[in-house]
């Protein structure tokens, strides 16, 4: 996969789970995991799956960290990439 593909493909992503989450209940690592394995299973070949979809669950919350409207989101997805690190 060509760099501009994979950059795309990963603000896919992030668009799709920030529709899928919901901010009133938050995810664990298991729903994390359970979504990438069924939307984007070739994202999570990419070595380690844990340590991939921490990785994800970091940058989305880094991108959102100063928006106002996802405070929760952030916090839940900071908090999986930590459960996923251990």
């Amino acid at each position: 996969m060509l760099p501009d593909d994979r950059n795309s493909q990963e603000v896919m992503m992030s668009e799709r789970l920030l529709r899928a989450i919901d901010r009133r209940d938050p995810w664990n690592a298991v729903d994390l995991m359970d979504w990438l394995r069924f939307h984007f299973p070739e994202y999570l070949m990419r070595g380690d799956e844990r340590r991939a979809a921490a990785e994800f669950a970091e940058k989305i919350a880094s991108e959102l960290a100063n928006d106002p409207a996802f405070p929760l989101v952030v916090r839940n997805l900071r908090d999986i990439s930590a459960e996923l690190s251990q």
